[in-house]
């Protein structure tokens, strides 16, 4: 007899992601946003020397801000995401500084160079999602003349409102389905939205239904670097609809941004810069600390903190980092992308959970469709046989993967691979055996 059933995190495991903020064709956006956004603009920290900008904590004024990024870099960061056993996503900004269009030209890249660019980027798209960072990470645009205005993008979305927000996301968009780069997700830049929330949430879905035509949208605005368990959160949810919107919440603080600003050797810098993440031997550091606690965990980080004005230390440590978490953490993680993450929320959140035929059964559906959805439940007997879909669970010796079950404690936990398409939902029908 099945009673007490439950929806479990994904395979029971922690759901981890790295998020690229920033990406951009040819230049490094953080030198356009020092250089023309507003100084009394929030979250503005730089200052001007002999043509040169820094950060104002640069006290030497020993670390200029780089205004190009290599072209070879998106290569280098790419080849090692395709490589790599690794998930998150990857902005790009549609319209960089106002300097021109991801889908046209832009000001001083060549075109070859914007298109070597997208090919990277799209070569990625299995395991990194692509999101538009809105439209030019710097000053605001005039939708109708296409032209800068004298205010942060940021902070013009403030006091907008949906009416507002919802063309503006959706052009941010469009230059990306244009450009050959499908986005079903938003980046703020800074804290684009975050006064008003609940309106910029339903202009993300109504973007997203405009150019991608589903009803599933995601976005990546807030962070939360004190709680010991961050989840991912349900803005909204029309079941009838088959629509919702999930907020990804950062976990952990970009820890490569102080690559342009050190001037110790790599090595050493590195380490001290890991060391609160993930320490080498795997005990320490915030994401052994949530991964302990079962949180999900989402580590955020910017293109120009990767390239680090030319040295690479920060790709460099990321790599250190992602080989530690792999080596590390092992089982006890499952790499996601933000659109798995967001399905995974939905449907968890809209499912119709139901047990059948007496109690030996279980018959999940849901308007949407998420991989490894992962369940657990109490029998009144030991468990001999699960089967789904007419094939017979394996059960797992250790932790779940993708279509196995196991019993821990009193409960059991299955992991069903896939919901089937019927009607205008999905679902799983599990049966389940247990010893006489």
């Amino acid at each position: 007899m099945i009673r007490d059933v439950a929806a479990e995190r994904p395979l029971c495991r922690s759901p981890v992601s790295i998020l690229v903020d920033d990406p951009s064709p040819g230049i490094n956006p953080l030198y356009y946003f020092a250089s023309t956004v507003p100084p009394n603009s929030t979250a503005y920290h730089y200052v001007s020397k002999g043509g040169e900008w820094y950060f104002d904590s640069d006290s030497t004024f020993g670390h200029p801000i780089s205004r190009t990024v290599d072209p070879s870099f998106v290569l280098e960061f790419t080849k090692w995401i395709r490589e790599t056993k690794v998930k998150g996503k990857t902005s790009v900004v549609p319209y960089a500084a106002g300097l021109g269009r991801i889908d046209g030209k832009i000001e001083g890249i060549p075109r070859d160079q914007v298109l070597a660019f997208i090919r990277a980027i799209s070569s990625i798209r299995d395991k990194f999602d692509v999101s538009s960072e809105l439209l030019t990470h710097t000053r605001a645009v005039d939708l109708d003349s296409m032209k800068l205005m004298e205010v942060s993008e940021h902070d013009w979305s403030q006091s907008q409102t949906f009416e507002t927000l919802a063309p503006y996301l959706t052009v941010s968009l469009e230059i990306l389905q244009r450009a050959g780069l499908d986005a079903g997700g938003v980046t703020s830049p800074v804290d684009f939205g975050a006064k008003v929330e609940g309106d910029y949430a339903m202009a993300v879905l109504e973007a997203v239904k405009h150019v991608k035509k589903i009803g599933l949208a995601w976005y990546f605005l807030r962070v939360d670097y004190e709680s010991l368990v961050v989840k991912p959160r349900l803005m909204y949810l029309n079941r009838e609809a088959r629509e919702a919107v999930v907020s990804i919440v950062a976990s952990v603080r970009d820890p490569f941004l102080s690559s342009m600003l050190t001037d110790e050797p790599e090595g050493e810098w590195l380490e001290r810069a890991l060391q609160p993440v993930l320490s080498g031997d795997g005990r320490r550091g915030r994401i052994v600390q949530q991964v302990a606690a079962g949180s999900w965990v989402a580590l955020v980080t910017h293109w120009q903190s990767l390239y680090s004005n030319g040295t690479r230390y920060g790709l460099h440590a990321a790599r250190e980092l992602v080989r530690r978490m792999n080596s590390r953490l092992g089982d006890r993680i499952v790499w996601m992308s933000c659109s798995e993450i967001a399905a995974y929320v939905a449907c968890v959140a809209a499912a119709n959970i139901r047990v059948l035929e007496d109690g030996a059964a279980i018959e999940v559906s849901s308007p949407f469709q998420c991989r490894n959805l992962t369940l657990s439940f109490r029998t009144a007997r030991p468990v001999r046989k699960l089967r789904h879909g007419g094939k017979v669970l394996r059960r797992a010796k250790g932790s779940l993967s993708e279509g196995t079950w196991s019993a821990r404690g009193d409960r059991v936990l299955v992991s069903i691979p896939h919901l089937e398409a019927s009607g205008e939902s999905y679902m799983a029908r599990l049966a389940v055996s247990e010893s006489p």
